[in-house]
This record gives C-alpha cells, structure tokens and sequence, in this order.
C-alpha cells in the first residue's frame, strides 16, 4: 500500500507473480536478479552414521531439487550445486549437476542404505531453525526421504539456539540458512577442514587433506580463467568423496521501482547497495 501511493520509491516482491500483478497498477518497471543465498542440508561427518561415505551419497540421491523449485519458488529458480548457480561460470553446468553428481534417484538411496546398515531404513535426527523459509521446505523433505527409507526425527529449534548449536557443530544434520554469498570462497570453505571462518565453526566438510589442497588452489589462484578451472575441479573433486553439505536452490529477486528512480544498478548482487549514490529521482 505505501508502494503505491508513492510513500516508498521501490518493493521488493513475493516473487514474479506478485511482480507481473502490480506492475499494471502504476508507472513501475521491474528489476530481476539472482538470489546469492540458499538453504542446505548439512551432515556433520565428525559423526556416524555420516563418516560412511554411502550415507552421504544416500542423502544427495534422495534429494529432488527440481520439487523444491517447483513449489516453494513456482518453477522460478534453478538447482544449486556446492558452488551456487548466481555466481556464474564458478558453478557447475546444470545439466552435469543433474545427471553426474547430484542426481534425484531415490532407488539408488534405498540400495545405499541397505548396503551401509543391512537395514531398509535410515533414522536421523534433523535440526532446523522454526524461522522462515525452513518451513516451506520441511514437509517436502520429509516427503522426499521417506520414499528414499530415510525416517527422520524432528527437533525444530528457535532461531538462536540452533544457530549456537550450529556454531558448535552440536548436531547430526541440519537444515540450515544461509548469507548471501557472491563468490565461490565461503560454500568451498565450508566444505574444507577449517569451515567458513576458519575456526573449525558450523561446518567442517570431510576433513581431507586431498580437499583442503584444492580449495586453497582455488583460493590463491588470479588468472581468470585458471581461476574458473580450479573452482570447477574442487567441486569434482569433493563429489567423487561425497560431500557432506548439499545445497538445494537459488531463485531470483524481483523489485519494483516507480519510473521517477532513474539509474538503479542492477546486475551487482548486493555489492549495488554501494552503487546507490548515483541513483535520482525525476520527480
């Protein structure tokens, strides 16, 4: 309402078709951008059942990321892999994400968790923030493992104590949030053995000293498109070992602005905050 009469220059829209909705109640254009943040589902493989690398892949084969996305962002989005898709040519193509090394194939869960415990069924204790969005992803998760044998315990948590909890790395496994994050660094660093703050905090990935070399050949290597090659091979490399942090979606933002907000940078993620001094209004 204040978008509309004016009172505010810009909003920022539930998703495109709240958008494309308001867009014919006013002299507005719309800007559209990559999400750098996501949701992931983390195992802490200092702990069994997930330093069997089985268990691991398991729970990537029972994941359908495409269900997520269809649902939760209404088919405006794309899969993520251990570097997200906004980031660009740091990511892996989809296609290879969905056929090689994430692919949905809850068959293939169940065969795993039958050859890793000689049991049909795989019980985990699953932590996660009650803060939104987790609970639009929740009951479609539920729904995805047990079709994979993967029966989960739930232990939703206010806001704060998982996050100390996940500071700790105090669980199992975790639907976790997640920063906005423009560049491959931080998700190749919380899958190395020094986590994202390299203080052995949240997230410590398989401890592999194999790993850790590659994400250091990332983190030190200028030539653009070195850089790229050595990006794409730490995610390889860390899909040949399983990982133990699976990333599920990024989608895009979606903000009006009246027509008077001449020169709003787009395309910058959130470093445009930066950009703002050389907005104006033509009023």
């Amino acid at each position: 309402t204040a978008f509309l009469s004016r009172q505010l220059h810009s909003y920022g829209a539930e998703n495109k078709g709240e958008a494309d909705d308001l867009i014919n109640q006013g002299d507005f254009y719309t800007t559209k951008a990559p999400v750098f943040s996501y949701i992931s589902l983390v195992m802490n493989a200092q702990q069994d059942p997930w330093k069997d690398a089985r268990l691991r892949r398991a729970v990537s084969r029972a994941i359908n990321r495409q269900q997520y996305i269809d649902i939760i962002s209404l088919g405006d989005a794309k899969p993520n892999g251990l570097v997200h898709w906004p980031t660009g040519s740091y990511a892996l193509p989809e296609e290879d994400l969905n056929t090689k090394y994430q692919p949905y194939d809850p068959e293939e869960a169940k065969s795993l968790i039958q050859e890793a415990t000689g049991a049909s069924t795989l019980t985990i204790k699953l932590m996660y923030p009650t803060l939104d969005p987790i609970p639009q992803y929740l009951p479609i998760l539920l729904e995805q493992f047990k079709a994979a044998g993967i029966e989960v315990e739930q232990d939703p948590q206010d806001f704060s104590t998982w996050l100390d909890n996940y500071r700790k790395r105090n669980y199992s496994v975790s639907l976790s949030l997640n920063q906005t994050y423009e560049s491959p660094e931080v998700p190749l660093a919380f899958q190395s053995s020094w986590g994202p703050i390299g203080d052995k905090t949240f997230a410590i990935g398989l401890e592999d000293s194999e790993i850790d070399a590659a994400i250091d050949k990332a983190n030190t290597t200028t030539d653009p498109e070195e850089l790229i090659k050595a990006v794409h091979d730490a995610q390889i490399l860390i899909y040949a070992k399983d990982p133990n942090i699976l990333h599920f979606y990024s989608g895009y933002s979606y903000t009006l602005y009246w027509n008077f907000v001449k020169n709003v940078p787009q395309g910058y993620g959130t470093t445009g905050i930066f950009l703002w001094n050389q907005v104006w209004l033509d009023l």
